[in-house]
């Protein structure tokens, strides 16, 4: 079904939220803008992102981040309760408190939130087009693609198909 009443059953054309798909989406951005020379692997985030510095972030490069060795801690919100749904907010917010609980390259840590959010902020800041990250991901994946029918966030056309995610005893 694609409601949480379970009477509505699923259309061919049924439309499914991506969520953690962005952070594959984000790893090759990163890449590309690395191919096109905006950054290297081993750019220091602090200088893509001055404000990211003090308690060890300065050390923190950018394969550090792809790799998940950052250092930074395994945490899917910052704030308690959090509602992710403002990037803006979110970036500010990791940006802020985020800092790492090991030295870069210690061990591997799976940190979804603050890695990607770091990612995705220095492609913005250094995107010479000055566009948003879902506008980054439409012109540069989706659309070379053909992906019509998928969007970061919810497009108004894509509404009317979307399958309400059902996070019960989850």
């Amino acid at each position: 079904a694609s409601d949480a009443e379970q009477s509505k059953p699923l259309a061919m054309d049924s439309v499914f939220n991506i969520f953690s798909v962005t952070k594959a989406f984000t790893n090759l951005l990163v890449l590309q803008a690395i191919d096109q020379g905006r950054f290297a692997l081993t750019t220091p985030i602090s200088q893509l992102i001055p404000e990211f510095t003090g308690r060890g972030r300065e050390k923190i490069q950018m394969w550090h981040l792809l790799s998940h060795q950052a250092g930074l801690p395994i945490i899917f919100e910052v704030v308690p309760g959090w509602y992710i749904d403002n990037f803006a907010e979110v970036a500010r917010t990791v940006i802020a408190e985020v800092a790492p609980v090991d030295a870069p390259c210690t061990k591997v840590a799976y940190s979804p939130l603050a890695n990607h959010v770091l990612m995705a902020e220095a492609l913005l800041r250094t995107d010479p087009k000055q566009r948003r990250y879902r506008q980054i991901v439409q012109e540069e994946i989706l659309d070379p693609l053909g992906m019509r029918d998928t969007a970061v966030g919810l497009r108004a056309d894509l509404r009317a198909r979307k399958v309400v995610p059902d996070f019960r005893n989850n």
